[in-house]
């Protein structure tokens, strides 16, 4: 763990931690059309985990775990499989102030399911870093919320990302199927109330990617969310509306959608 020096150099030696938080989410689109895709929308099932595995003086060394399933919903099946996505990410976090930073490498890798795709499966390799408000991370909001900080009602939290993607066609593992260059985040989360036994925040979450031949793709994404309270964990009532979609993987121009997420 040496590298660790990197990040704090002069602290104290770190240690081991076993510390996971996450969340699962069913989602239906109440549209069904989209662009890029020969599968309507019908259902998309998630999960995470965030894990935290050696702590140091300013923050953490993490793994996140992430996983997507798009099954689409049709005249002649109620049920088809379309498509999984999952992503691998490593990192370091640092979290001792009040904001938060992470430092990582991701992975990501997108397969179709009932149907074959020429050229094989898309995945990439990016360098991500993120900033902003500890609010505007999910691992943070369970502790938030269930600790009942009413100081939440009516603000604001953010959060910048930015990712620069890996490329060489020498190397068939570091790249394959997508021409991206770079990646930014931004979201924008409005903290509207907070009760004893229930809460409601916004998010207008914005999405731009950089290609190789230089042009932009753009998706926007806005969210109401109903939190119902429990003493270790959260239910989110939501409902979605993709505004404008420009990225031909799992593109969502237009669509709208209900869903229910569970976070512990």
């Amino acid at each position: 763990m040496a590298v660790l020096g990197v990040f704090a150099p002069g602290s104290q030696a770190g240690e081991l931690e076993f510390e996971s938080s996450g969340g699962t989410y069913f989602q239906y689109y109440l549209n069904q059309d989209n662009l890029y895709s020969e599968m309507p929308p019908g259902y998309r099932f998630a999960f995470s985990i965030d894990n935290l595995v050696y702590r140091t003086g300013p923050g953490h060394v993490y793994i996140n775990l992430a996983d997507a399933t798009v099954i689409s919903r049709q005249d002649t099946a109620v049920i088809k499989l379309d498509q999984i996505r999952y992503r691998i990410d490593p990192g370091f976090r640092w979290t001792e102030w009040q904001y938060e930073a992470n430092l990582g490498l991701s992975h990501e890798c997108i397969h179709r399911i009932d149907r074959e795709r020429v050229g094989g499966s898309i995945f990439w390799n990016s360098v991500q870093a993120s900033f902003g408000t500890k609010g505007a991370y999910d691992h943070n909001l369970v502790g938030r919320v269930v600790e009942r900080d009413f100081q939440l009602r009516n603000s604001y939290d953010y959060r910048l990302a930015a990712d620069a993607f890996l490329a060489g066609n020498e190397a068939w593992f570091v790249a394959q199927n997508h021409d991206y260059r770079g990646h930014l985040l931004g979201l924008l989360r409005y903290n509207w109330a907070l009760r004893e036994q229930s809460a409601f925040y916004a998010d207008l979450r914005q999405d731009l990617w950089l290609r190789e031949n230089g042009s932009f793709q753009y998706r926007g994404t806005a969210q109401l969310n109903w939190i119902l309270l429990s003493r270790k964990s959260v239910g989110v009532l939501f409902v979605e509306h993709t505004f404008l979609d420009q990225n031909r993987f799992e593109n969502e121009n237009g669509l709208w959608s209900l869903g229910v997420r569970i976070l512990y």
